[in-house]
Formats: C-alpha cells, sequence, structure tokens
C-alpha cells in the first residue's frame, strides 16, 4: 500500500523539504511506501508558480537525488499571493506550457500507476499565499473527484494575525472553506502560537529566537511519526481519521516531544516518561492564546486524543497516558 505526498507553494516545499530530511536522518525509509522500490525515488511531488524554492530542493544536500525529476513542477510567475489567482491556474504566459493544476494531476495520475495499491495523499502547503492556499484548494477539489475513495490528509500552516500580505486571511478562509469540504482531515498548525511557544522553548535552551528553520523542524517532528515510514509499513491513514470522530469535524492539531532545537533534542539528558508527557502538555497550553479577560479565552473541546509513543521500553508506559490525561484536563 502506498501513499503519495504533494509539497505545494513556497511554505509546503520547504515543510516538504525538512520532512524528508528527517526521515532520512532518522532512518531510510524502507518498503514502497513513500519510496518507489524500483526507481529508489520519493513519491513526492513539488510544485511551486515560482522556481526558487523547488530549485534549492533539488540541489539540498541530503535529498538532491530523492526526487523524480519530472515531479517538480513550477511555472514562472508567481501568484501575487491572491487565493483567485492561484485557484483559477491559468496557462502560464507564454501558452507553452499547460496549467499546473493539469500538469499536476497527470505526474499524479502517472505516480498512482506505479504504485501497487493506492491509498491516499498527504498535502503540505501554506495557506497564507496564493499557491498554497489557490492551487491547493483547487488540487484538493480534483482530487476527490478524481479519486473518491482514496484519503486526503493535509497539512496546512495558518498565517499569523498580523503579516506581509493584506490578503492572507481571505486566503485562509477560502483555503479552509474548500478544505472543510473534500479534504478527509486537515492538520493545522497555526504560525502564531507556533511562534510563541518555540519562543519560550528555544529561550530556555539559550537560543537566541526563533527561525524558519526551527518551525520546519518542529512541524516535521510533528507528522513524522504519524507517517511511520521508518517501519516500513502501509502509511496509516486509519490513525488520523479516528481523530475524525464525525465528517464536518476534521480539524487537528499535533504536539511533538521532544522538541528539537537545531536537530538536537531540548532534553539534554535522558528524559523520564513524565517529563516528555509534561512538556507534550507544555506545549499543547502554550499554543492557546492568552488572554487576561476569563471570557475572552477560547473554550477547548477535543473530540478525540490520540497518542504515539516511540522508544525503549516505550509500550511499558503506555498505562501513564490515562492519568497525564486526567492531568491536562484538570488544568
Amino acid at each position: 500500500m502506498s501513499a503519495i505526498m504533494l509539497h505545494v507553494g513556497q511554505g509546503g516545499n520547504q515543510v516538504g523539504q525538512q520532512l524528508w530530511s528527517t526521515a532520512l536522518n532518522e532512518c531510510a525509509p524502507k518498503g514502497d511506501t513513500l519510496i518507489n522500490r524500483e526507481t529508489r525515488k520519493a513519491r513526492a511531488i513539488l510544485i511551486d508558480s515560482e522556481p526558487k524554492v523547488v530549485r534549492s530542493s533539488s540541489i539540498r544536500r541530503g535529498v538532491e537525488n530523492l526526487w523524480n525529476p519530472d515531479n517538480v513542477i513550477f511555472h514562472q510567475n508567481g501568484r501575487g499571493n491572491n487565493w483567485a489567482m492561484g485557484y483559477k491556474d491559468s496557462q502560464s504566459p507564454s501558452g507553452l506550457r499547460s496549467s499546473l493544476s493539469d500538469t499536476t494531476m497527470e505526474i499524479f495520475r502517472k505516480e498512482v500507476e506505479r504504485c501497487d495499491y493506492y491509498t491516499g495523499c498527504i498535502m503540505t502547503h501554506s495557506l497564507a499565499g496564493g499557491t498554497g492556499s489557490g492551487l491547493g484548494s483547487r488540487l484538493v477539489e480534483r482530487l476527490r473527484d478524481e479519486y473518491p475513495a482514496n484519503y486526503i490528509i493535509n497539512a496546512s500552516i495558518l498565517p499569523a494575525s498580523s503579516g506581509e500580505s493584506p490578503l492572507q486571511h481571505y486566503n485562509s478562509c477560502f483555503g479552509l472553506s474548500y478544505l472543510q469540504e473534500y479534504s478527509d482531515c486537515c492538520i493545522l498548525f497555526q504560525n502564531e502560537g507556533l511562534l510563541r511557544m518555540l519562543g519560550r522553548q528555544i529561550q530556555l535552551l539559550g537560543g537566541q529566537g526563533v527561525a524558519m528553520l526551527n518551525l520546519n523542524e518542529y512541524i516535521s517532528s510533528c507528522l513524522f511519526p504519524m507517517l511511520q515510514v521508518e517501519r516500513g509499513e502501509k502509511v496509516d491513514f486509519q490513525s488520523f481519521m479516528n481523530l475524525v470522530p464525525m465528517p464536518s469535524y476534521k480539524f487537528i492539531e499535533l504536539q511533538s516531544s521532544p522538541f528539537l532545537y537545531n536537530k538536537a533534542p531540548s532534553f539534554t539528558q535522558a528524559a523520564s516518561w513524565d517529563q516528555i508527557f509534561d512538556n507534550a502538555i507544555l506545549q499543547a497550553q502554550m499554543l492557546e492564546p492568552v488572554s487576561e479577560n476569563k471570557a475572552l479565552r477560547p473554550i477547548n473541546c477535543n473530540l478525540a486524543t490520540h497518542c504515539l509513543v516511540k522508544g525503549e521500553d516505550a509500550y511499558s508506559h503506555v498505562r501513564k497516558i490515562p492519568s497525564v490525561y486526567q492531568k491536562y484536563r484538570a488544568r
């Protein structure tokens, strides 16, 4: 059973680079799940409306031989941080190239044909820009139409409350509406919450500030265990779907502990399982906006929780999870 990764736009490709780098550093993916056993190339498609990021992916040390050159798709002009321009997805100005969505779907079809048994796809993208939000919405719509029986999982990055683009909130709103309608499950990463949470942790570790690399490292460290590529098994889409008790409640969040800072664990010594669980709970609290007015504080309700524990003697400590969850609810 195989899955295909789609990395759309600048943010999606940067996260995708880090995700594959993390996978290769921890352990080479086995089997035929995310790597084609014949060509030894990743089952991944890199899409952007500008060449800068996808070209840097193809020459990045450690993953430069991982991509199929035919699966790297880009145009020369951007989408102006505009959801409508990304969704409309017209041909290149010269008229010599077809639209990005048409090219992507054709390459996606060929990639599906190379799979023994195609189960679904995972898309990484940002909802702030025009390509990630607009083209991402268009691709999700077309994937649902052409592959209605297969899973679609989105890992989406939400913009901060204030940023460079005045259209980022419109882009996010339109993008989320399409994810709500066509995606099976959407993993949300909030830029503002991540910056606040990582800033506090890096300050405790003696760092100077949060870099874009730190954000990408954290997001990839959250996604990598869920994909379970190190076991050589199928991507466990059911673990995602277990967190979606109803079709209309499909937005989930992930936290990972320990936090990787510059590719090194935030714990300098061997940590107890209690420390790891408490650190994960602390991260969840840091992601929540803080307000002195109790009436303005958000009321969060978890409908489902999935805990994935990895490490030596990990399963002997799973019994701790119910008591830790009760402690979290008490807080």
